[in-house]
C-alpha cells in the first residue's frame, strides 16, 4: 500500500468521506501519526538491516555516512574476523589498522512516508495496521464513546503489528526454501 492508500483506508475506518477535501483535511494529522507508527515498527519490530564497506580514517568513522539512518550498528568485520568497536557522538572507532576498509552491518530506520505514492518497507500484509494506528490515534482524542472505538482499533494494530518478524528472519526463510 501507498502512503495515499493506508490515508484512504484510515477515513474509510473512521466514516469519513474518500475525497481530496477530507483527504486534504485529515493528511497532515494522518501523516504524523502513520509515521509514528511505521517508525516504531522499523526500529522495534522489522529491523530493517544493510551492510556497507567504509574505508576507516585514522581507525574511526563518521556514522552519517552511512546510507541510510543509523539505529544500531550490528558487527563491523575485516574479512573474516569480527572488530571491536565503539560508538560516540556519531563517531565509530575501531579496534584495527588505521586506513583499513570494513564491513559495516547495522540496523537503520528507514525515511519517513512523505509523498502520497511512499510505501512502507516491511511486508505489504502489515501496511494496514499503519492505518489502525491512525484511526486510534485520531479517534481517541474524542468523546468516551469515540475512545472506545479508538481501542478497538488499537487492539487491532498490536495483533498486526505484534506479527511483524525481524527482516532478517524474513530473509532467512526465503532463502531457506531457494
Amino acid at each position: 500500500m501507498t502512503l495515499k492508500e493506508i490515508m484512504e483506508l484510515s477515513l474509510r475506518l473512521m466514516m469519513e468521506d474518500v475525497d481530496e477535501e477530507t483527504l486534504g483535511e485529515f493528511s497532515p494529522l494522518l501523516k504524523s501519526v502513520i509515521n509514528d507508527a511505521y517508525i516504531d515498527i522499523c526500529r522495534f519490530k522489522y529491523v530493517p538491516i544493510k551492510s556497507e564497506v567504509v574505508t576507516l580514517s585514522d581507525g574511526a568513522f563518521n556514522t552519517s555516512i552511512l546510507s541510510e539512518k543509523l539505529n544500531n550498528i550490528i558487527t563491523i568485520k575485516s574479512g573474516d574476523k569480527e572488530l571491536l568497536y565503539h560508538v560516540e557522538d556519531g563517531v565509530c572507532t575501531v579496534l584495527t589498522k588505521e586506513n583499513e576498509s570494513v564491513t559495516v552491518r547495522y540496523s537503520y530506520v528507514p525515511q519517513m512516508l512523505a509523498a502520497d505514492t511512499d510505501s512502507p518497507i516491511f511486508p505489504q500484509e502489515y501496511h494496514s495496521c499503519l492505518a489502525d494506528y491512525a484511526v486510534y490515534r485520531v479517534l481517541g482524542t474524542g468523546s468516551g464513546a469515540r475512545q472506545a472505538r479508538a481501542l478497538f482499533f488499537f487492539d487491532t494494530y498490536v495483533r498486526q503489528a505484534n506479527k511483524i518478524e525481524r527482516m532478517e528472519q524474513n530473509e532467512t526463510i526465503g532463502k531457506k526454501y531457494e
